[in-house]
């Protein structure tokens, strides 16, 4: 029987947390002996990822990343972490400052499946296309 990625990152989820921490090695052993033996190694990568993702979702932590023009505060990137755990309800927010002069200020919050773009390169656009039309 063929598996899933998804399935595969379930499952090790499952295993691992009710596996003794003591035996942690052992399941990951066994784990990626029977990946081999049903030739899917080669999935890993993917079911790392979902893996990574379950635990967060799982654990109550979410990941964000903040794009801006210019390096910000950290006074101003705690206020975006408080305002993502009040619409998400999660225990922790990993966030991930990225620079991108390109969007020349502002910034675009991204975390879960949202897309929060205040940045004045979307603002200029949308007045370009406003003045156009």
């Amino acid at each position: 029987m063929k598996f899933k990625s998804k399935q595969y990152a379930e499952a090790l989820y499952e295993l691992l947390e009710f596996a003794p921490e003591e035996k942690t090695s052992e399941v990951l052993e066994k784990f990626v002996e029977t990946m081999f033996e049903n030739g899917d190694f080669g999935k890993m990568d993917e079911i790392l990822e979902i893996f990574g993702k379950e635990w967060d979702r799982k654990e109550g932590v979410v990941g964000a990343k903040i794009v801006t023009a210019y390096e910000i505060s950290e006074e101003a990137v705690e206020v975006l972490r408080e305002y993502i755990i009040s619409r998400t309800g999660a225990s922790r927010v990993d966030v991930r400052n990225e620079i991108d002069e390109e969007i020349l200020g502002g910034a675009i919050v991204e975390y879960e499946d949202k897309v929060l773009d205040a940045s004045l390169k979307k603002d200029i656009k949308e007045l370009k296309e406003l003045i156009v039309s």
